[in-house]
């Protein structure tokens, strides 16, 4: 975005409700389980690129087939995610090698 001849970046992002304190102590501080906070109105915020200090994914929390079974833990656990870090460049090479096809003979 350019505002009066100066460039501007801008980042939209996503709200989450601080993790799980049940699984984050149970994981010694590993497993940050949070839920997006859908529920209130603004979960997707615009922030100055510059402002971000660190990049994470939010990756959807899966269950295991016992804590399916449970039907407190379905309920409790239902649109968890979990943060990673450091998700980046090694996704980038996911699709594989580009090659230049045009014949110049």
């Amino acid at each position: 975005m350019t505002i009066k001849h100066e460039d501007y970046t801008r980042a939209l992002v996503s709200l989450f409700d601080d993790p799980d304190p049940e699984l984050l102590r149970l994981s010694y501080g590993t497993l940050w389980a949070c839920k997006r906070q859908h529920h209130y109105p603004g979960v997707l915020r615009v922030v100055h690129a510059k402002s971000i200090q660190s990049v994470v994914v939010m990756v959807p929390l899966p269950m295991t087939i016992c804590e399916v079974a449970e039907e407190n833990l379905t309920e409790k656990y239902k649109e968890c995610y979990f943060m990673m870090k450091k998700m980046g460049l090694e996704v980038a090479f996911l699709g594989g090698l580009e090659q230049n096809m045009d014949d110049e003979d």
